[in-house]
């Protein structure tokens, strides 16, 4: 998984991983990410009370925004 390639370079380990978007609902890649990222919390971003789907919308919402100003 390419995105665990960057926790080397964090300051601090993050204590909680919050998934969103469509892998969120992937229960084999949801199950490597808790493998991977073992003594850390992996949740769902809707188990934080958070909406998996808005959540990804919004981010790339929030990028494109940034790129246009």
């Amino acid at each position: 998984m390419r995105f665990c390639r960057i926790i080397p370079h964090l300051l601090r380990v993050p204590k909680a991983w919050i998934i969103a978007g469509a892998g969120a609902r992937n229960r084999t890649l949801m199950k490597m990410l808790k493998q991977r990222l073992s003594g850390t919390m992996v949740e769902m971003a809707n188990d934080a009370g958070w909406s998996t789907d808005a959540l990804e919308a919004q981010a790339f919402a929030h990028l494109v925004v940034r790129t246009l100003n």
